[in-house]
């Protein structure tokens, strides 16, 4: 719908949402030492998200909420935070599993119907093709071999940590880390980390 509007208005709607979505985040997760340190520490990709516009702080802040419906939209804005529902087959949660799945099949659909063109043409935009024309920060750089077996390790770790209390904090390190095209500003999504805990 921004589209629709002049420039200026979408992209001052754009930053708001963005803003917001940061303020929602750092509410979500509180104001623990452990949280603020956090934050410090990755505070160029937060800044860097926000400077350039990336829907990533609205991914982060899904990834905080850690429901499957949040996470399904997550995955919806960008692919790889479907990763984190991972965390479900490692706990045995198949019902937040059926519901991450039905989330992803319905905001499909809604999608499909509200932007046919648009979400048929976004099919074949995913591809490895834009792995190298940015500073990668993904294993992938160096190998799409080593990148496998990092991934492969990560999602091994997820499973076994899974039902601990360091389960969601392994799975939104594989949805953040298991792109081949990892960016730096895609590192403020660690922060989520944070939020889901059983």
């Amino acid at each position: 719908p921004l589209a629709l509007l002049p420039f200026e208005a979408a992209a001052a709607i754009w930053m708001a949402v963005l803003l917001a979505a940061s303020v929602a985040t750092l509410w979500r997760l509180g104001r623990s030492m452990p949280v603020l340190l956090a934050l410090g520490m990755l505070a160029m990709p937060v800044i860097w998200t926000l400077v350039i516009g990336q829907a990533q702080a609205l991914v982060t802040v899904l990834l905080s909420f850690g429901s499957p419906v949040a996470v399904a939209a997550a995955g919806h804005l960008k692919l790889f935070p479907w990763l984190a529902a991972i965390y479900w087959v490692g706990r045995r949660d198949w019902r937040s599993l059926g519901r991450f799945g039905l989330a992803v099949v319905g905001l499909a659909v809604v999608q499909l119907v509200l932007a046919p063109q648009a979400t048929l043409d976004y099919l074949g935009f995913p591809g490895l093709d834009q792995v190298e024309t940015v500073n990668n920060l993904s294993p992938y750089e160096v190998s799409p071999l080593l990148w496998g077996a990092f991934v492969i390790v990560v999602v091994l770790v997820v499973l076994r940590l899974a039902p601990t209390r360091w389960g969601w904090a392994a799975a939104v390190a594989l949805a953040v880390g298991g792109t081949p095209r990892l960016l730096a500003y895609q590192l403020s999504s660690l922060l989520a980390v944070f939020g889901e805990r059983r």
